[in-house]
């Protein structure tokens, strides 16, 4: 049935999504061809109607870069009317649905894809929706052009929560691994390279990659499954090899092994099309994708330097809960030297295996209230839960029943959320304050039990345990030497310089280590040179170099700075000295990478930190004639050794507008994390207001959504 909407006349219905009808109409005043969008709902969600209002805002900003027009916002049954140009296409789904497309076909249209995607991504722009129901194609110029910008954002980086497949943004068959929010990497542009890849393996196939009904089976593809060549279903001339080559990189799980850019795709297949064109068949056997892909976007790798011990010490760990044990880990070491980002590393496999990984913090200005961490923690897992069908609640409902017996009120009162799986309960008998404190432990374990089964092991992040309150080190001291408590892994942070061996910390873990639950440690270190070396060449796409000039430059950096005795009473000084005068040429951007080595100590959060405002103030930047990543040397030395990172922290919150640094001064009393609505009470402002304020130090990466 077509909508009434003043001063347009509707012709006909030509999409219809879930949310959204689009139809075909035309503009009064001036008999323009139109598409007006509308959502479905009379009484739409104020999240639906925001969501039209963000297509709206980054769709006008999208036509200088060649993307269709975007009329007008009109007012419409309690949201809006999104009024768009009527371009002469069809969806590369439309135009595609009956035949696969041969290679030269492919790649012309790729290359059009690409250039549109490229200009998306240099206003600063995610798409988060790439799919073949997502792009327009105009059969006679080939020309193309993306649509549905609800879901993007402009935000560089962003950390999706691990929610409900249903309850995911995007379209699960073309999301990108870090999307599902279920491995350790935040979402960037390159998200978008691999919905592309997933649209181009479907073009050239005519299938997807990872079919099927089953959500999480999906999901599990995206983040485990290799793909299957697209040439096994092809039946007609084979996919060429480098085609499969430039796939295979879109496609890559990790977003450091993808392309970094869609300008690099778009080379790439204008590479193999000279070749198609030539004839030219060995280059296409021969060919390397990748070669030109160098971001002109700043992107700090999220991948770990140097931490390839550790990492194995925790998968043994996570065999070890698999197995049926409750085990403690902790991870120790200074502000910024990485303790978290290790940890969430093993998000992926933890998820891989269908365990619940949790994760609480605790805040030095909470410490009176106890278990703030795990109530942060397990409030997580039981969203999640109430997002999922029906039946799968009902059996929660059997589990919690079973474990709490008549005391659920208890868990109720500090999760209230648990009272929408569980229903009105009542209020348990009244006891001493010992014996209550007695029986709420009790009860909290039976309810943390609940979660932690064969069939999904328990994995949970406790962050600045060096803050835990006393409430909570007594449960986790009765959970994790009670024998009825298995599969089960606590992974606790803290920093050890503010842990002493009275500390009520270190005490939990004396007790632990003499009973059958042996703590096991990390001591996680700064970051050696040649991690920082790593690092910066990775960020900056440092030229090849072979591994043996490194280590000799790096061996080269260590004897310069160790103390060395008087050459009279070490000949072996002299020596060592002049076999120096022989050694190899240092590899490029070293001196880079002294200097940053030397202001940062090797600590990984300063270091990102470092060549972020390097970046910010001009000191390093991206030559697009050269197309590469340069610096200045002289003005990065003449900084002085006092700019450092707190300094230049500190800087970045003064620049902000005074609303914004009031705004996040409230937010930073929320504690480490903070809803919106949360501080828009407190702030007693309307949300969207809120959202306004704090866009400039989301901007600024001091806060990520």
């Amino acid at each position: 049935m077509a909508i009434e909407l003043a001063g347009y006349r509707i012709h006909e219905e030509v999409y219809q999504s879930n949310n959204t009808i689009i139809y075909r109409g035309q503009r009064l005043r001036d008999a323009a061809r139109v598409l007006i969008k509308v959502l479905k709902s009379n009484n739409p969600s104020p999240n639906r109607v925001a969501r039209l209002r963000r297509e709206f805002d980054i769709g006008r900003d999208m036509q200088a870069a060649g993307g269709i027009e975007y009329h007008a916002l009109e007012p419409y049954n309690n949201g809006w009317a999104l009024i768009m140009e009527d371009f002469p296409g069809v969806t590369l789904r439309e135009a595609f649905s009956e035949r696969k497309l041969n290679a030269q076909s492919f790649l012309e249209t790729g290359i059009h894809i690409c250039e549109q995607l490229t200009h998306i991504h240099r206003l600063g722009v995610i798409h988060k929706d790439i799919k073949p129901a997502n792009i327009l194609i105009d059969p006679r110029t080939g020309a193309v052009k993306f649509i549905d910008f609800g879901i993007s954002s402009r935000l560089s980086r962003e950390n999706p929560g691990v929610v409900h497949p249903g309850k995911l943004e995007g379209t699960l068959a073309y999301l990108a691994p870090e999307q599902t929010g279920r491995v350790n990497r935040s979402v960037d542009s390159r998200a978008d390279l691999y919905s592309l890849g997933i649209t181009f393996y479907e073009l050239i196939s005519g299938q997807l990659p990872f079919p099927g009904n089953d959500p999480m089976e999906i999901i599990h593809a995206h983040i485990a499954r290799e793909v299957i060549p697209p040439e096994h279903f092809m039946d007609a001339s084979p996919v060429p090899a480098a085609i499969q080559r430039i796939l295979a990189r879109l496609l890559a799980k990790s977003p450091e092994d993808r392309y970094q850019s869609a300008a690099g795709v778009r080379l790439d297949l204008e590479a193999c099309a000279q070749f198609l064109q030539d004839g030219d068949s060995q280059s296409l056997m021969q060919f390397e994708p990748g070669r030109f892909d160098i971001s002109d976007t700043l992107q700090i790798p999220q991948k770990l330097y140097g931490r390839e011990n550790e990492i194995r010490s925790l998968l043994h760990s996570c065999t070890d809960i698999q197995s049926g044990m409750a085990r403690m880990l902790t991870v120790a070491g200074s502000s910024g030297v990485g303790k978290s980002s290790l940890i969430k590393e093993i998000h992926q496999v933890v998820a891989r295996d269908g365990g619940f990984f949790l994760s609480g913090k605790f805040d030095q200005f909470r410490r009176d209230e106890p278990y703030n961490a795990l109530i942060q923690a397990f409030q997580e897992v039981v969203r999640q839960i109430l997002t999922e069908s029906r039946e799968s609640i009902q059996h929660w409902k059997e589990r919690l029943v079973e474990a709490l017996s008549r005391n659920g009120q208890l868990i109720i009162d500090v999760i209230p959320e648990v009272e929408h799986i569980l229903g009105e309960q009542n209020a348990p008998p009244e006891l001493s304050p010992t014996e209550a404190q007695n029986r709420f432990q009790l009860v909290f374990l039976n309810f943390i039990r609940v979660f932690a089964a064969p069939e999904h092991p328990l994995f949970l992040f406790l962050d600045d345990m060096q803050w835990a309150d006393t409430a909570t080190l007594n449960l986790l001291r009765n959970l994790l030497t009670d024998p009825e408590s298995g599969h089960i892994l606590i992974v606790g942070a803290y920093r050890d310089n503010e842990v002493n061996q009275v500390h009520p910390l270190a005490l939990l873990f004396d007790d632990l280590n003499t009973s059958t639950s042996a703590v096991k440690e990390i001591k996680l270190q700064p970051l050696k040179i040649k991690d920082v070396y790593r690092l910066l060449a990775d960020t900056l796409f440092f030229p090849e170099c072979p591994e043996e000039r490194i280590d000799s430059w790096v061996e080269e950096y260590i004897q310069a700075r160790a103390p060395h005795a008087d050459s009279k009473e070490n000949p072996d000084a002299f020596g060592k000295a002049e076999q120096g005068m022989h050694r190899m040429e240092p590899p490029p951007g070293h001196e880079l990478v002294e200097i940053i080595f030397k202001r940062t100590e090797g600590n990984p959060f300063f270091v990102a930190e470092y060549i972020k405002n390097l970046a910010h103030e001009n000191l390093i930047t991206f030559s697009p004639g050269e197309r590469r990543w340069t610096w200045d040397l002289k003005n990065i030395r003449m900084r002085g050794v006092g700019d450092d990172v707190i300094t230049m922290l500190t800087g970045q919150i003064q620049v902000l507008p005074s609303d914004t640094r009031r705004a996040i001064c409230h937010a930073s009393g929320l504690g480490g994390r903070f809803s919106l609505r949360m501080l828009a009470l407190v702030l007693d402002q309307p949300a969207h207001t809120v959202a306004d304020l704090l866009e400039p130090a989301l901007q600024a990466g001091l806060i990520t959504p």
